[in-house]
């Protein structure tokens, strides 16, 4: 295992071009209505019926509307029961991809907080981490980070990753001219996420690789929530599937919140054990 910190001060590297299926750039006014459009509505509804006093509008509409973000709001509430996203202390999300909005705000929760924790990803090939860490970044554009953090990636080594055959329908050859096409670009992608002029002053990122066949992924978000989820094997395509995987968010008020990150925290102590340091470029 090979571990390094990458990039420069120097000249920026030319913007990665979106593949098919990554998510666009959100502007930030969209992000914040995404999440909050109940609070945004409530008190629009609450304004437009104070405004009614002043002017003698009709009060009906205000009421309509205000009716109608109530009933968003509890279907909201109803589905997030269903799937679990507000059990004491856990909750279970159908993918990685469903959990992205809140690993994203725990990730900018913990960078832009009073504390310094570390934030520990262990993750595969990589690919839906960075793209993810693209959106915390620009999140941070807009917020202050007041003490300094470390962000800890863990992925396939590369050279691993590109001789890496798997059984299934998939014919070898065809599987490492995939891996090598998926690793040029995961690897591109990461020199950008690892150029310290990208982050805050006080962000330090750091990636370290492995090489094994990974079963899987996990965020240690500073001594206060843990996402984790599998990676499975799909015999159809020859590959591993992570992101498309059930997970589950584990906050301290969870009954084994610590024997969990105990674990964990054990299997990143042996990553860093045995891994052989390397300067980045």
């Amino acid at each position: 295992m090979r571990v390094g910190l990458h990039g420069q001060q120097g000249r920026m590297p030319r913007k990665l071009p979106l593949r098919p299926g990554d998510p666009r750039p959100h502007t930030r006014v969209l992000l914040l209505f995404k999440r909050y459009w109940n609070a945004f509505g409530a008190s629009a509804c609450l304004l437009a019926y104070a405004l009614s006093y002043i002017f003698h509008w009709p009060k009906e509409y205000s009421l309509a509307a205000a009716t109608g973000v109530l009933i968003g709001t509890l279907i909201e509430l109803k589905l997030g029961l269903e799937h679990g996203r507000w059990a004491k202390g856990t909750t279970t999300y159908a993918s990685m991809r469903q959990a992205r909005r809140d690993i994203v705000d725990m990730l900018v929760a913990q960078l832009s907080g009073r504390y310094s924790d570390d934030i520990i990803i262990v993750g595969t090939r990589l690919r839906s981490i960075v793209d993810l860490l693209r959106e915390v970044r620009e999140i941070l554009e807009t917020q202050k980070v007041r003490v300094p953090q470390r962000i800890r990636l863990y992925g396939i080594e590369p050279a691993f990753a590109e001789t890496m055959v798997l059984p299934g329908d998939r014919p070898p050859a065809e599987q490492q001219l995939l891996n090598v096409q998926d690793m040029a670009f995961t690897t591109a992608a990461l020199t950008d996420i690892l150029r310290p002029s990208s982050w805050p002053a006080n962000v330090q990122v750091s990636v370290a690789y492995y090489r094994e066949i990974p079963s899987s992924y996990f965020f240690l978000i500073g001594r206060n929530d843990i996402v984790f989820g599998g990676v499975f094997w799909n015999a159809e395509k020859a590959s591993l599937n992570g992101p498309g995987a059930p997970c589950w968010h584990q906050s301290r008020e969870a009954p084994n919140f610590q024997e969990l990150s105990d674990w964990l925290h054990n299997r990143v102590a042996l990553m860093d054990a045995s891994a052989r340091h390397q300067a980045g470029d």
